[in-house]
């Protein structure tokens, strides 16, 4: 039952660092769909340079530049884990053989 609890919190955080990083490409694009349509300098130079930003900045969320948190951490935790149940299993038949013996 932890395991479990762990696996749905480590993919709500995912999910939402995922979901933070499109609101954030999206945010780039709307300040540019805004930008053509403002008259104002200072507004547009503030938008340009946010703009800018936020297209040539690829964001996301690491742990210590180790790896990305997002949904793809998820189905690598599940694969790994899942790989190294199997080799439990085997593992565990292999000494049931050797005791059977």
């Amino acid at each position: 039952m932890w395991g479990f609890l762990k696996q749905a919190e480590l993919y709500e955080i995912s999910s939402a660092c995922d979901w933070t990083v499109e609101q954030l490409q999206r945010v780039g694009s709307s300040a540019h769909k805004i930008l053509i349509r403002k008259r104002n300098m200072q507004i547009e130079q503030k938008l340009l340079t946010f703009s800018y930003q936020m297209s040539h900045n690829k964001f996301s969320f690491t742990v210590f530049d180790l790896f990305k948190i997002n949904r793809t951490l998820v189905l690598n935790l599940i694969s790994s884990s899942s790989g190294i149940v199997v080799m439990l299993i085997q593992y565990q038949e292999a000494i049931n053989q050797d005791q059977c013996i």
